[in-house]
This record gives C-alpha cells, sequence and structure tokens, in this order.
C-alpha cells in the first residue's frame, strides 16, 4: 500500500497540481492585467487545508486536487460582470492558452533532451502472424488503418485493442514512397507487427518545429481515435481516461527508464489534453463561458441566473455521468492488464 502511495498517487497529484495551476494562472494573471479584482485563487476543491492573505487576493490549497478556481469580485467597478464581453472572453480562453503554451514548452525540452519512442515505421512482422501473412515488409510505414489516418503509437493501440479481436482490418501502407493497401487478420486483438524504436535530439530550432508537429499530431488523434474505435466496432468512452487511468499512467511513467523525460512527456499531453477539452462548448467549460460571453454581446444583455444554473446543473449532471463511465472503463482497463486472460 505504501508503495502504491509512492509510485501512483503522490506523483499523480503533483502532476495534477501542475497542470491545474497553469491552467489557473492563465484566468488569474489575464484577469489582473485587464483590471478585474480576483478575490481568490484556489487550487483544489472542499475542505480548506491552507490559506495565505496575499497582497492583492486570497491564496488557498483545498483537499480534493482535482481541479481548482479563480474566484473575482461580484460587486464593484472591477468585478468580473461589471467587464466588456471582450475581457470576459479573454480571460476564459486565458486558461486554455497557458496550457497549450506549457504543453508546447514541454514537448519542445523532450525534443531537444532526446526521448526513445516508437514510430509508425514497421521493424519486422512476427512469424506466422497476420502482419507477415498480409506480406508487410520491414522499412513500411503505416499510413492508415481502415481509413482513419495513424500518427502514433497511441492511434495503432487503439486500432489493435478495440473492436474485433480476431477481424481483419484495412491497412495503407507506404512502401518506399508508394501507397499501398493490404487487409491485415489480428488474432487476439494482435497484428503481430515490431515498431522502430527510435532516440534523437534535436537543436533547438528543431525542436520548436517538432514540438508544433507532435501537438497538431496529437490534438487531431483526440478525435482521431475514438473515431478508429467506433469505425471497427469498439466503445470510443474506452479510449479516455479519468483521475484512475491517467495515475494509472503516471505510476508507469515514473518507472520508466526515462522517468524525468516520460513525465515531462506526460505533461505535454496532459496540458494539451484539458485545453482542447475546456474548449468545448460545455457551460461549465471555458469554451461553453466564452460562447456565453460571444452571445452576450451580440445581443447586448446578460444571460439571467437562473439561465446560468439551469445550463450549470445539466453539465454537473452530464460530467458526472460520463465521469462515471470513464472511471469504469479505467478500472476495467487496470484490471485486464493485472490478471490478463489465458
Amino acid at each position: 500500500m505504501a508503495e502504491t502511495i509512492l509510485i501512483t498517487i503522490l506523483p499523480f497529484l503533483f502532476i495534477m497540481t501542475v497542470v491545474v495551476t497553469i491552467h489557473e494562472a492563465g484566468h488569474y494573471w489575464v484577469a489582473r492585467w485587464l483590471g478585474i479584482k480576483v478575490e481568490e485563487f484556489s487550487i483544489g476543491f472542499g475542505p480548506l487545508l491552507r490559506r495565505d492573505q496575499g497582497k492583492h487576493n486570497l491564496w488557498t490549497i483545498r483537499a480534493l486536487p482535482l481541479g481548482g478556481y479563480v474566484r473575482f469580485a461580484e460587486t464593484g467597478e472591477k468585478s468580473f460582470r461589471k467587464a466588456s464581453g471582450l475581457s470576459r472572453i479573454t480571460v476564459a480562453f486565458a486558461g486554455p492558452s497557458f496550457n497549450i503554451l506549457a504543453s508546447f514548452v514541454f514537448f519542445v525540452a523532450v525534443f531537444y533532451a532526446g526521448l526513445t519512442w516508437s514510430s509508425t515505421t514497421i521493424l519486422a512482422t512476427v512469424p506466422g502472424s497476420g502482419a507477415q501473412l498480409a506480406d508487410i515488409h520491414p522499412g513500411d510505414r503505416i499510413v492508415s488503418i481502415n481509413g482513419v489516418a495513424i500518427s502514433s503509437v497511441d492511434d495503432l493501440y487503439a486500432a489493435s485493442h478495440f473492436g474485433d479481436p480476431d477481424g481483419i482490418d484495412r491497412f495503407q501502407l507506404d512502401r518506399s514512397g508508394s501507397l499501398m493497401e493490404l487487409d491485415v487478420l489480428k488474432a487476439d486483438g494482435k497484428y503481430g507487427l515490431v515498431f522502430n524504436r527510435e532516440h534523437a535530439r534535436s537543436d533547438l530550432p528543431k525542436s520548436f518545429v517538432l514540438a508544433m508537429k507532435q501537438m497538431v499530431s496529437a490534438s487531431v488523434g483526440i478525435f482521431n481515435i475514438p473515431a478508429l474505435v467506433y469505425s471497427m466496432g469498439g466503445n470510443p468512452i474506452e479510449v479516455f481516461s479519468g483521475p484512475v487511468g491517467i495515475a494509472h499512467v503516471t505510476g508507469k511513467a515514473v518507472q520508466s527508464e526515462e522517468a524525468l523525460l516520460t513525465v515531462l512527456l506526460l505533461l505535454a499531453h496532459l496540458n494539451l489534453g484539458l485545453a482542447l477539452v475546456n474548449l468545448l462548448p460545455v457551460p461549465l467549460f471555458d469554451g461553453g463561458r466564452i460562447l456565453l460571453y460571444a452571445i452576450e454581446s451580440c445581443v447586448k444583455k446578460p444571460a439571467s441566473r437562473s439561465v446560468e444554473n439551469a445550463l450549470a446543473g445539466i453539465s454537473v449532471a452530464v460530467i458526472a455521468f460520463t465521469g462515471i463511465l470513464v472511471t469504469w472503463s479505467d478500472l476495467q482497463k487496470i484490471i485486464l492488464l493485472s490478471f490478463p486472460t489465458p
């Protein structure tokens, strides 16, 4: 139990605190810059653990570290409601923007330091596997599976582990610059492929370029992978991870051979994921607030408290239901990994 806390729970709490602090710092500093009064900056929710009254606002740490908030003044000339529509939109967008910037910095650090990773280029095929029988060659690069673009090992994992475990999938390959298509039979969810492991340390300008490319690839993958899983008859919800799944991945990251770089890579992906999810037009998310403030600016009338509360209530119900499904999926995946079937 003590070992589990040290290698899984504590690193998970640290990583989530970093991601949340970056997000809330975006709201905080941009609000201050725009002259909006901040009353409290909190990391975590629930019971108060620590409070410090600063020169400009109250700083608090609360018991549940899976989030945070910035509380603005509700009355007075410097209140959030008195701010212009553009200012409120800017403050709402600042949180995801800081996460995107942090993601870029972490990716640059990873590429500059150099990390060993699996490419989508095939090193070998397992004898007797579907990949060998389909005549896949070493050096082939996977372009798409069932019409869905494959840009990372995560995409390949989704393709092999979801859908019919003994089904046939349509591969598009790049072989020496020429595109070709092959049907590959899975056996117990496996194609029988071995991928190249590459280690490359890039200079700073190239690291910037690679970081941008990786962010685009990861962003597309957030939407591509669920589509790929659905096209193969799987449940798209299984692709996503909640706190349980992230904690499990964090535990694996801190135990990996390149622990520091792997944790930085995880931070890069979590910051990017949080930013994209928060920009969805859901009322409790920043994207929903941006949409609401834009509508208010167009109609020249703020939404009533009752409308805001109703939208928030619906959002809480949807998020809670989705959270339960994702957590259940996380637990199932962890149990299957811990107790594999013969």
